[in-house]
């Protein structure tokens, strides 16, 4: 199992928050932390450096069957350290691991009592934040392996203006909703999506092995790859596969509306982009 956990945390010496201006190295810290835990095959001590260290994996052989660059966890790191905040994680072998991200969201004055203000501070925090949003009857098929990435992909474009929303765990799956089968016949229940999201790493049917054969039975939607993979041989596949264009995971709204603003000739996006708080 995973078991996914997020809550606050407040510190009195925020000294080493590199992120907030020396004037404020006195006053208390809220944070946000984030834990991930599951009860796999662990991580033996000697190996955890290795996790955070750029280009390097462990035994990528057994464990990933040699895919993907090693970079993951180190650009985390990165990102984590550059607000000021840390990440690491608890793990022994045959009893899970439990990773977590530290990170200070406000600064709070010295005088001001914690349990009144946290509240507030984090509701002001994660209110939605005003965006883009392109206002369209688009539709589009979400094509992952991972339930908790479809449906995070599938709330970003809903977001956007995406109204029609078809979700499927793998090449076969996403074969069958075009309207198609893996041996290249066409169907009756054949659905143009305008806008179709492909994952590269998944059981069955491969994300370039499903654009390959989607291309082949005249299918006119925008493939866009979504990809943990930054490799540019794995980028170069899925394109030669028949991908339009490539987005590499963690995947924002705003990425997705200017990479759509690519395609707006052939999605039938308008050209006016307004401001919404949805």
């Amino acid at each position: 199992y995973v078991e996914i956990t997020v809550s606050s945390f407040s510190v009195n010496n925020i000294h080493d928050c590199t992120c907030l201006p020396s004037e404020n190295q006195s006053n208390l810290a809220l944070g946000l932390m984030i834990q991930v835990k599951d009860n796999g095959i662990g991580i033996a001590t000697e190996e955890q450096p290795l996790l955070f260290k750029a280009f390097s994996q462990i035994r990528p052989n057994e464990n990933q069957r040699g895919r993907g660059s090693g970079l993951g966890l180190a650009i985390s790191r990165e990102i984590a350290e550059r607000h000021g905040g840390s990440i690491g994680l608890k793990s022994s072998l045959g009893q899970g691991s439990t990773f977590f991200i530290r990170v200070p969201l406000v600064v709070l004055s010295s005088t001001t009592p914690v349990r009144s203000s946290q509240s507030d501070a984090f509701a002001s925090i994660l209110a939605p934040q005003p965006t883009k949003q392109i206002k369209n009857n688009l539709s589009a098929l979400v094509v992952d392996d991972c339930e908790v990435t479809r449906k995070l992909l599938s709330a970003q474009i809903q977001r956007i203006g995406f109204n029609i929303i078809v979700q499927a765990e793998n090449g076969v799956e996403a074969i069958k909703a075009c309207g198609y089968d893996d041996n290249n016949n066409t169907e009756e229940t054949n659905y143009p999506f305008d806008v179709i999201f492909l994952d590269y790493c998944m059981p069955i049917c491969t994300g370039p092995e499903c654009a390959s054969i989607l291309r082949a039975n005249q299918c006119k939607s925008v493939i866009i790859g979504v990809t943990g993979n930054a490799l540019e041989e794995d980028i170069a596949l899925f394109i030669s596969a028949g991908a339009d264009s490539i987005l590499t995971k963690p995947v924002s709204r705003r990425q997705i509306i200017d990479k759509l603003d690519e395609y707006k000739s052939r999605v039938h996006l308008t050209t006016s982009i307004t401001t919404s708080s949805s």
